[in-house]
């Protein structure tokens, strides 16, 4: 544009003849809008890509949240095993022991759950030790040596009796029970597979109800369900 043209343009402006807008020679580059329905998404997820991730870890969080509630069956009783017991024989435990425990939560429904140690050496005494101090199992399941040697791995580090006194239910001083020798272990030929039994002593509710299992497991009581 001329010097000329400059004040024509000026003059115009003054006058009202023509918009400030029109006057203006803008350059430098036009942003072209999407004009398809397409190219709009893409524009829209590109801007709000964040916003969009965020939702979409809030609804996942949302749905496990609603399944865990809803759906999740606590276990009346949780086992945990310290001996290395394949999956069928953890089955056979879970749905043979059902009859003879209570129906502790009163939801008409009685589960027993079973968690297996893990086989690494290292953390599959890790996960016992956590199990132990801090997890939710008030039975534990194994080996005699196994159980004994984790009992007295406490007695000497914290001088704890991690096992409850069983003296009770079998009528002599002790903290584990064969299963061989027990109305279940009978019931269901236990003769070749060891398997022992121990209660944790917690003090809590669900060392009395752990003690109430294990005395229907060695007396043989068990309850009538429709089930």
């Amino acid at each position: 544009m001329s010097i000329d043209n400059d004040k024509r343009e000026l003059l115009k402006l003054k006058q009202g003849l023509i918009e400030e807008s029109e006057a203006i020679d803008e350059s430098g580059y036009e942003v072209a809008m999407p004009d398809t329905f397409a190219g709009k998404l893409k524009n829209f997820l590109w801007h709000n890509k964040l916003g969009i991730i965020i939702g979409f870890v809030l609804i996942i969080i949302a749905v496990i949240i609603c399944w865990f509630f809803i759906f999740y069956e606590k276990p009346d009783i949780t086992i945990y095993s310290a001996g290395n017991y394949n999956v069928t024989m953890r089955q056979f435990l879970e749905s043979g022991t059902e009859k003879h425990c209570p129906d502790f939560d009163k939801n008409g429904k009685v589960k027993v759950s079973i968690k297996q140690a893990g086989n690494d050496a290292v953390m599959g005494f890790a996960d016992l030790y956590a199990e132990v101090d801090n997890g939710n199992a008030s039975v534990f399941i194994g080996t005699r040596a196994k159980l004994t040697s984790l009992y007295a791995d406490y007695m000497k580090a914290e001088n704890r009796e991690i096992f409850a006194d069983l003296t009770e239910i079998t009528g002599t001083d002790t903290y584990l029970i064969d299963m061989t020798n027990t109305k279940f272990g009978e019931d269901n030929k236990l003769l070749t597979t060891e398997i022992c039994i121990a209660v944790k002593n917690t003090d809590k509710d669900s060392e009395k109800q752990a003690m109430e299992f294990v005395s229907n497991l060695y007396s043989g009581k068990t309850y009538l369900r429709d089930n």
